[in-house]
């Protein structure tokens, strides 16, 4: 991906990448995700080779993470 592009998934979420790995010599992609009131997110997934991190800006998301269902809110993160 090219940093600054942007991926309209049509379904009330956008993918704005920032960084890509050819940008951070491999260490980490950053990108912003989008979420539209009401969207519908992606299926709760697990990545075996790369850590993710969530950080809230604005509006608040509801994960499930082990059976738990933590509320990520502005200033938040989740690792």
């Amino acid at each position: 991906m090219k940093a600054s592009e942007l991926i309209d998934l049509g379904n009330g979420l956008e993918i704005h990448f920032c960084l890509d790995a050819a940008d951070t010599n491999a260490q980490f992609t950053l990108f912003k995700v989008v979420i539209h009131p009401n969207a519908k997110v992606p299926a709760a997934h697990f990545h075996e080779n790369f850590d993710e991190t969530l950080y809230g800006l604005k509006g608040s998301l509801t994960l499930r993470v082990d059976g738990q269902l933590p509320q990520l809110n502005p200033g938040d993160h989740f690792f």
